[in-house]
């Protein structure tokens, strides 16, 4: 089964966005994260203020896959 990585909460990729009216809520081009994108990966982070003004800005996630493969042999004990 592969392993898909959530982006638990959008302020993992922000640097501390302010706005003199408040932060309203953050959105990203991609929160989820396969074996198809080991490597970098630019993400958009858009942020929203409670005017609806918007700016964004892109960061890099690296993806790293971790988890060694796993090998069943013939006539290996139990098969």
């Amino acid at each position: 089964m592969p392993l898909v990585v959530h982006l638990s909460t959008l302020q993992h990729l922000d640097g501390g966005s302010t706005d003199n009216c408040g932060v309203d809520s953050f959105a990203a081009s991609q929160t989820t994260f396969g074996c198809s994108d080991v490597g970098d990966v630019t993400v958009v982070l858009e942020v929203y203020d409670v005017a609806g003004n918007m700016t964004s800005c892109e960061a890099t996630v690296t993806v790293v896959d971790e988890t060694a493969p796993v090998i069943e042999c013939i006539g290996s004990p139990g098969h």
